[in-house]
């Protein structure tokens, strides 16, 4: 049962330790409380809601609540902060019981300060948060083209960015800021350098290369490798891939692209190939799901569907059909480059 209101959480509080000082050690929060016996001697059900700034790791009369670690995982906290819940029946017994909580910094408390690269401007990093909070937009992180064709944000701006130039079509955007080598840029952290003469192979955790050498921050570029290029995406209001979106982008001298996503259903799949004017797409749909296949704005010649695949509009230059699951071929002639 989710709380979602302010006022689903009754009489519960924010528990606080005022009198600590930066650097000492974090405190253990305890408490105890009755349950009271029943004529069946047990207890029926008990839920656990717990939310932090931080980790938390919580205990019932000695016994860890769940094996998960890192609770509840990081997020904006000049926003909001995540709940968990936890099921304790069985930790739970009529009488006497104690709960208690461990704490843990996590991102929260982050003494750092971090430096836009297309601004130059140093803030503490909460205060990059805050211009999320207090303004709605994106304020912090530079456009894509800000001081020339260099991505500028980082954990909060850069998944929005790229998927609003993707929303937007303009992925032709996005191609050319991965065209760059220098810093910030994917093509800096490729460049040979005395430490890796083949370039990093891995991620890292800034834009300079500064800190962690293997980071999931700066990856949202990968969605749009799976989104856009191969063009693999679930549907508006489905639920676990159970409607999915074919809908691949062809940009900049790419001739070809290849992906797959292992869905709930079973592995999606798309391929496709632009060569002498003809664009062919071969989509995979997994069992027990349907999907919406878009064929790419540019094609202006005939194009040639499978059979099963029923056209859902031609609006213009887009060919849109739906289809069941399978796998089918799609073709578009007389289809010029991308620019």
């Amino acid at each position: 049962m989710g709380l979602l209101k302010r006022g689903d959480w009754g009489e519960a509080r924010w528990i606080e330790y005022p009198d600590r000082e930066a650097g000492d050690p974090l405190p253990l929060f305890a408490r105890p409380f009755e349950i009271e016996q029943r004529r069946t001697g047990r207890v029926v059900r008990a839920r656990l809601y717990l939310s932090g700034v931080g980790l938390h790791l919580a205990r019932l009369n000695g016994k860890a609540v769940t094996d998960e670690v890192l609770a509840p995982g990081n997020s904006n906290y000049q926003l909001s902060t995540e709940y968990r819940v936890y099921d304790v029946t069985r930790l739970v017994r009529p009488g006497a019981n104690t709960v208690g909580v461990e704490l843990g910094h996590g991102t929260a408390l982050v003494s750092r300060s971090v430096t836009n690269p297309a601004t130059g401007r140093t803030a503490p990093y909460s205060w990059w948060q805050s211009q999320v909070k207090g303004s709605g937009t994106l304020s912090a992180p530079a456009a894509a083209f800000g001081g020339g064709p260099h991505f500028g944000g980082g954990t909060i701006g850069l998944a929005p960015t790229v998927r609003a130039l993707t929303s937007a079509g303009r992925d032709d955007v996005l191609w050319k800021v991965l065209q760059e080598d220098t810093r910030p840029s994917y093509g800096y952290f490729m460049a040979p350098t005395t430490a890796n003469p083949g370039g990093l192979t891995t991620i890292p955790e800034q834009w300079d290369m500064g800190n962690s050498k293997n980071h999931v921050i700066l990856l949202q570029i990968e969605e749009w490798f799976h989104g856009a290029l191969a063009g693999i995406r679930q549907a508006p209001g489905s639920v676990a891939y159970r409607d999915l979106v074919f809908d691949p982008r062809v940009v900049g001298g790419l001739t070809h692209a290849e992906g797959s996503y292992r869905t709930p259903y079973g592995e999606a799949r798309s391929a496709w190939t632009l060569r002498g004017g003809t664009f062919r797409l071969t989509v995979t749909v997994p069992p027990n799901t349907t999907a919406e296949v878009r064929l790419p704005e540019a094609g202006r010649g005939p194009y040639e569907s499978p059979a099963g695949a029923t056209p859902r509009h031609a609006g213009g230059d887009r060919p849109v059909f739906t289809v069941p699951s399978g796998t089918y071929g799609f073709t578009v002639r007389n289809m010029p480059a991308a620019p």
